[in-house]
C-alpha cells in the first residue's frame, strides 16, 4: 500500500513536469497558431487532471481512505482498457516495436499491477477498517466509472474552445458553432455525470442514446474509409462500451421500498 501509493505520487509529479513543459512552450504555440494553441490547452488539461489524480490518491492509499482505493480501482479499470485499446491500434498501425512495447508496459501492465492488488479482498477490508464511509461509497463502482469519464469528457470539450474545430458528416464545423456546440456538449455531460452520480435512470438512458448516435456518426466516417484492422478495433472498441452501459443498467432499477438514509447508502455501494 505504501509502495503503490508512493509509485503514485511520482507518476502524479511526471505528470506535472509535463504541464510545466508544455506551459513552457505557450509562446511557441500561439505564435504557431490556433490549432498549436488547442493541442496546448487539451495536453495542459489532461496532465493536470492526471497530476491531481496521482498525487490525491497516492496519499490516500497511503493514509488507507476509502475514497482512494475505490478511484484507483475504477480509473485503473479504464486505463486498462484504454490502454488494451492503443496498443492494439498501435500494433495495427505497424508503428516501432520499442513504442508499443512503452505503451504495453504503461498502459497495461501498470494498471493491472494497481487493480489487482486494490481489488483483493484483504487490501478492501484493510482500507474499510481504518476510514469510515466517503462519497463513493454512495454509488456503484461501475456507475462511478461512467461518471468519471463523463466529467473528463466535459473538461475535454472546454478546452476545445480554444480552438473549436469539429468534423461532421464529411464537413468541419468551426468558430462560434463550434464554440457553441463543444459548450452545450461540456454542460450535458457534468449534468450526466452528476446525475448519474445520483443513480437517475433518466441520465442512463441519455448516456445509451448518445452512445448510439455517436456510433453511427463514427461507423459513417469509417464506412467513407473503407475497411481497415483500424476499423475493426474501433468497431469492437464501440461495442464493448455499449455493451458495458448494458450492463450497469441493473444499477438503475426503481425500488419501491421505503429506506433509512443508513440502508440507501449500503444497497447502493457495489460489493
Amino acid at each position: 500500500m505504501l509502495i503503490l501509493g508512493a509509485l503514485q505520487i511520482l507518476i502524479g509529479l511526471a505528470c506535472a513536469a509535463f504541464v510545466l513543459f508544455i506551459a513552457s512552450g505557450s509562446e511557441l504555440a500561439m505564435r504557431q497558431g490556433a490549432s498549436s494553441s488547442a493541442a496546448l490547452a487539451s495536453g495542459l488539461v489532461a496532465y493536470g487532471v492526471a497530476t491531481v489524480y496521482f498525487v490525491s490518491v497516492g496519499i490516500g492509499s497511503i493514509r488507507r481512505r476509502r475514497w482512494a482505493r475505490a478511484l484507483i480501482v475504477v480509473v485503473s479499470a479504464m486505463w486498462l482498457a484504454a490502454g488494451v485499446v492503443t496498443t492494439l491500434l498501435l500494433a495495427v498501425e505497424r508503428s516501432s516495436v520499442t513504442l508499443v512495447g512503452i505503451a504495453f508496459v504503461l498502459a497495461i501492465v501498470l494498471p493491472l499491477i494497481l487493480l489487482l492488488y486494490y481489488r483483493r479482498p484483504t487490501v478492501r477490508a484493510e482500507f474499510e477498517a481504518s476510514d469510515g464511509p466517503r462519497w463513493t461509497d454512495r454509488v456503484p463502482l461501475p456507475v462511478l466509472a461512467v461518471a468519471i469519464v463523463l466529467a473528463f469528457a466535459s473538461l475535454a470539450m472546454l478546452a476545445n474552445l480554444a480552438n473549436p474545430s469539429l468534423a461532421f458528416g464529411g464537413t468541419t464545423i468551426t468558430g462560434a458553432p463550434a464554440a457553441l456546440t463543444f459548450l452545450s456538449l461540456a454542460i450535458l455531460c457534468a449534468w450526466l455525470a452528476v446525475r448519474l452520480y445520483q443513480l437517475k435512470e433518466s441520465a442512463w438512458w441519455v448516456v445509451v442514446l448518445l452512445q448510439v448516435i455517436g456510433c453511427v456518426i463514427g461507423g459513417a466516417s469509417l464506412m467513407r474509409d473503407g475497411p481497415s484492422l483500424f476499423a475493426a478495433v474501433a468497431v469492437a472498441s464501440w461495442v464493448a462500451y455499449f455493451a458495458y452501459l448494458l450492463y450497469i443498467r441493473r444499477y438503475f432499477a426503481v425500488d419501491t421500498r421505503p429506506r433509512t438514509r443508513e440502508g440507501d447508502v449500503a444497497a447502493r455501494t457495489i460489493i
